[in-house]
């Protein structure tokens, strides 16, 4: 279980990359034109188990260096490279994730009766992007 947990610890490590989020003041105009990223949601099956939105994540910063800063950066050299990192990022924790997805399934299969209602309502495990 804990192998399967590296790829998805690397993806959220790549995340920033893909926030954009800078505390400044901005005028009312300004601020209406301000859109989020998305958000990054953990789910098992119809189950939401953590979320976490991109918005939030550019506010950190390495030193003194917001991480939005960073992504501006990445983003005017190669605009290209964000959304890349991203969709692989999730496809490959998605890829790491399959093992506890029929891991999860094998045990609902052995319980009588419910069984099919808990593999229905608590698999696929898999992290979903909602722009």
């Amino acid at each position: 279980m804990k192998l399967n947990l590296l790829p998805l610890s690397a993806v959220f490590l790549v995340m920033p990359l893909v926030a954009q989020a800078h505390m400044e003041a901005l005028s009312d105009e300004d601020l209406s034109a301000v859109h989020g990223e998305g958000i990054y949601t953990l789910k098992a099956g119809t189950v939401s188990l953590y979320t976490l939105d991109t918005a939030d994540v550019g506010a950190y910063a390495v030193g003194s260096v917001p991480l939005s800063s960073i992504y501006a950066g990445i983003s005017t050299r190669n605009p290209a490279l964000v959304s890349k990192v991203k969709d692989q990022s999730l496809a490959a924790t998605n890829t790491a994730l399959a093992p506890v997805t029929a891991a999860l399934q094998a045990q609902f299969a052995t319980v009588p009766v419910f069984g099919s209602y808990l593999s229905a309502t608590f698999t696929p495990v898999k992290v979903v992007f909602s722009p």
